[in-house]
């Protein structure tokens, strides 16, 4: 039982959209989840696994009390799981998920942030594609970091990294795609060749719901251009409306969409409300 990594929002503008992060495993466990961990917890109070696995349960901002009356949000139960256990990679990504952009917490009396915990957690586990993801979201455009083995990553690399180790993992391929140009091809460690629009097909083909990857494949498309995905035609507008249907709150799929209508034209969006290229939708 593991958690997933985070998407850096702020990328709204820009022209594509990072996945965000998540943690490693699962997003928000059901009530049943907690219970068995607090369970666990009853008999076995300095249980990492459990501690770590009740922390990916909750939401931001939500609490938790414990067996002994101790009230802890999501953040403290992360770094509950690193005191009882500093080897746990998975525990280091999943505080690094809890965490704000320029946010630090002291870790054995050394201050970390997102990017420290999330290199730690690879070089705990080189197998964590989830770590490898976040890290590259995290990364500078142009910014190289050499992990404890000596080996040198940039944010395309991690990418290509969590791809090769989870081969099932949407948001790899949707963060990968970004960076490449249109006519770019990448080459993974099994011999198979990527280009940009194949990444975003393969993200949407593992995870139907993914907004931010429907709203990125539109921008890679012409204004008049047609593609299948899913074994349906789509045009940029319709991409974007879809993104939109996905999630409404997706504030760069309005822009985009906007941007894709001829002016005075008005698409009719979920809910019954009716948008132009020169409407404004408040969030």
């Amino acid at each position: 039982y593991l958690p997933v990594a985070p998407v850096d929002l702020d990328s709204c503008g820009a022209f594509f959209m990072q996945a965000e992060l998540r943690d490693v495993a699962r997003e928000i466990g059901s009530q049943d989840d907690r219970g068995a961990f607090l369970d666990i917890l009853e008999v076995d109070p300095k249980n990492a696994q459990a501690f770590d696995n009740l922390g990916s349960t909750l939401r931001p901002g939500e609490s938790l009390q414990l067996p002994d009356g101790l009230l802890l949000p999501k953040k403290a139960l992360h770094l509950k799981a690193l005191e009882l256990d500093a080897t746990h990679s998975h525990a280091h990504n999943n505080l690094a998920v809890s965490l704000g952009p320029g946010e630090v917490v002291t870790l054995q009396g050394n201050g970390v942030n997102q990017r420290a915990l999330f290199q730690r957690a690879v070089e705990l586990d080189p197998k964590n594609a989830v770590a490898h993801c976040n890290l590259g979201v995290v990364l500078g455009d142009h910014e190289v970091l050499r992990t404890k083995d000596g080996q040198l990553w940039d944010k395309r690399s991690l990418y290509v990294k969590a791809i090769e180790l989870d081969p099932s993992y949407a948001f790899a391929y949707n963060n990968l795609a970004v960076l490449m140009a249109p006519q770019e091809w990448v080459r993974l460690a099994d011999g198979s060749c990527w280009d940009r629009r194949s990444l975003y097909f393969a993200a949407l083909q593992l995870d139907p719901g993914y907004a931010v990857a429907y709203n990125n494949l539109a921008l890679s498309l012409g204004f008049q251009e047609r593609v299948q995905c899913l074994d349906a035609f789509w045009d940029r507008r319709a991409l974007h409306q879809k993104a939109l249907e996905l999630d409404p709150r997706h504030c760069c799929a309005y822009r985009d969409l906007a941007l894709a209508l001829r002016p005075k034209e008005t698409v009719l969006l979920q809910g019954g409300q009716c948008h132009g290229n020169v409407g404004r939708r408040e969030l």
